[in-house]
């Protein structure tokens, strides 16, 4: 798990909390469980880092930029379906090619 593993990259970067460094671990929403989202907090939360995930994924920032979505996509494919109308180009997002 991302969280558990946040710790472990701390002894390749200097990390000054009483300064006001934070470690903050970022990831998808995608297929993961209410309860690992759950086990992800309390590990956070535990270890003093902070959380944050897209919902229901990262590629959803992606489509923002091209229409104005505001009902809800279950998951990444239906996600990524709505991003392929627009051919937007070439950057990688779960495999598949988008621009912007």
């Amino acid at each position: 798990m991302l969280v558990s593993g946040a710790g472990d990259l701390i002894r390749f970067d200097p990390y000054y909390p009483e300064d006001g460094d934070q470690i903050w671990c970022v990831f998808d929403r995608d297929s993961n469980s209410n309860e690992d989202l759950h086990e992800a907090e309390k590990i956070a939360a535990e270890s003093g880092y902070m959380i944050a995930f897209s919902n229901p994924c990262f590629e959803l920032w992606y489509l923002l930029h091209f229409t104005e979505q505001r009902a809800y996509l279950q998951d990444a494919d239906a996600v990524i379906g709505k991003l392929e109308v627009f051919h937007v180009g070439q950057c990688r997002c779960s495999g598949n090619h988008f621009g912007i």
